[in-house]
């Protein structure tokens, strides 16, 4: 006696999960985010995207821990995270992480994962996305909010000032020539109201961009009358200002008063930095690319790595009673010469602030 059954309804339900399997497989391996199975302390499973953004390929991975691709400050959260998740207290979880490439680099990720089976044992599947570019659009972002506030500021408190001392400066003028009696004094609060009219003018380089008169001028002439100008304050805090240049004569196109004024700033910024005194050298040096380095170098307490990347936003400063508007109108005095400032800094031994500047004539638009 012979049986027979139909399997042709099973057959389908069969073909039709194969047919959704590639189908899926396939969505997987081309999605544009990283995806990944972690079960038992190892990868499982991850995309070819996954394996993209961090720079290994796919075989690679799959012998690494989520923990070999983090910094170490960021592993105690992760940890966290994944505990969490097994022991069901919050079976999906969406945060960001910063991750460790392959060659070093950082990037910032954002992170998805929730529980779920995989082989009839607990797994984590879930998303992972590089939002490194992403996280430094929203910092300019936030900059530029911020330098938009003080542009403002910068432009109402310079109008508020000059209003008053355009009159102080008649009346002392017309004192002047009225009464010979303390002719001295008067010169000397002339002179001091041109400073404070003059400082109220470099201010207004955050307000909006100024129609400057750039010249050809020798670099290594305008670092030396700074370095001059400052050796007595030097002097009086028990500070050295070395110098060495490699070379006589580099001629740039500057804003000279606008170069001088960076360059007391970052002095006297190092020198504020050694209260015991110290060393501060000052080095020139061409490079090969076109552009001129200048590097001040000084050993005062230095600087903690975290708060290196915001200095030169308004408002932000590491001493107690500044206002972080120097180093931000010599970081645009820079960027409007073309150039770049680059602060390197290693706590209690010193900082080192890096100016590069192009070398020769450039075009001014």
């Amino acid at each position: 006696m012979v049986i027979g059954r139909d399997i042709t309804g099973r057959k389908q339900i069969e073909e039709a999960l194969i047919e959704a399997e590639a189908k899926y497989r396939n969505l997987v391996e081309r999605a544009l985010v990283g995806v990944y199975i972690y079960q038992e302390n190892t990868y499982q499973y991850v995309n070819p995207r996954y394996a993209e953004i961090f720079g290994y390929t796919v075989d690679e991975l799959l012998k690494l821990s989520p923990l070999d691709l983090l910094q170490n400050g960021e592993k105690k959260q992760w940890i966290e995270n994944f505990h969490k998740r097994i022991s069901g207290d919050n079976n999906s979880l969406h945060y960001q992480i910063k991750g460790l490439k392959k060659d070093g680099s950082i990037i910032e990720c954002e992170v998805h994962g929730t529980v779920t089976i995989y082989k009839g044992k607990p797994a984590i599947v879930g998303t992972l996305l590089d939002i490194t570019e992403r996280k430094k659009t929203e910092e300019i972002l936030r900059k530029t909010d911020k330098l938009s506030i003080v542009s403002e500021l910068a432009a109402g408190i310079a109008h508020e000032i000059r209003n008053p001392l355009t009159s102080l400066k008649g009346f002392v003028q017309l004192l002047k020539e009225e009464s010979h009696k303390n002719k001295f004094y008067y010169e000397i609060m002339l002179s001091e109201l041109e400073r404070i009219n003059s400082i109220v003018s470099e201010f207004l380089i955050l307000s909006k961009p100024q129609y400057t008169n750039y010249e050809v001028k020798d670099l290594i002439q305008i670092i030396t009358s700074v370095v001059t100008l400052l050796e007595s304050e030097a002097h009086k805090n028990n500070v050295q200002i070395l110098t060495a240049f490699d070379l006589d004569n580099v001629q740039i196109n500057c804003v000279e008063s606008q170069l001088k004024q960076v360059f007391i700033n970052v002095l006297k910024n190092a020198m504020e930095a050694m209260p015991s005194g110290g060393d501060i050298s000052v080095h020139v040096e061409l490079d090969k690319d076109g552009y001129v380095r200048i590097k001040f170098v000084d050993q005062g307490c230095g600087i903690p790595a975290s708060r290196i990347s915001k200095l030169g936003e308004p408002f932000y400063t590491t001493k107690e009673k500044g206002t972080g508007l120097g180093l931000m109108v010599s970081y645009k005095i820079i960027e409007n010469h073309f150039g770049k400032i680059k602060i390197k800094s290693e706590e209690n031994k010193g900082t080192t602030v890096g100016i590069e500047l192009p070398v020769g004539l450039f075009k001014i638009y």
